[in-house]
This record gives C-alpha cells, sequence and structure tokens, in this order.
C-alpha cells in the first residue's frame, strides 16, 4: 500500500467518521471502499461509453477507401504530392 495525505475539510472527517462508524469499520478501511466503488463506478461509465461510441460509428457504414499503403507514395511525391507545397 502507499500511504498518502488528502486535505479534508472538518464537515467532510465527520461525515466520513459517521459513516465509517456506522458500518463499524476503521475510517482508512471506509475511505478505502468508497474510492474503489468510486473507481469501479468510472470504469464502468467510460467502458459504457466506449461501446456507445463504437457502436455509433458502425451506425455510419462507411465502407473503406482506398488503402493507404497503395497511394502513399502517389499523394507524397507524385506531379501534385505534398513535396512540392501548396500551390497559390
Amino acid at each position: 500500500m502507499i500511504r498518502t495525505s488528502i486535505p479534508l475539510s472538518p464537515t467532510m472527517h465527520q461525515r466520513l467518521q459517521l459513516g465509517a462508524r456506522q458500518k463499524k469499520l476503521t475510517l482508512t478501511d471506509y475511505m478505502h471502499n468508497l474510492i474503489a466503488k468510486s473507481l469501479a463506478a468510472e470504469e464502468k461509465d467510460r467502458i459504457k461509453l466506449m461501446y456507445q461510441d463504437l457502436a455509433d460509428l458502425k451506425k455510419l457504414d462507411v465502407k473503406a477507401g482506398p488503402d493507404a499503403s497503395v497511394t502513399i507514395d502517389e499523394t507524397l511525391y507524385g506531379e501534385n504530392g505534398v513535396w512540392r507545397g501548396q500551390q497559390d
């Protein structure tokens, strides 16, 4: 375990002590449980959002474009390639 310090307002400290007492836990164990639950909920939300974003992308039904490995030489070095710079 890593020991750390967290500044708390007196009110928050009292609320945490009360919660720990009600659950018959040490303040450390109570805070550890609260943090673990909060992190798990955030991770669950993040994964849910990621899958929702993937579902939204799938709905777009985008067909694959040309393979970049086939066109890269023309894009970079061809007649109108990037190496020539912008023509105004």
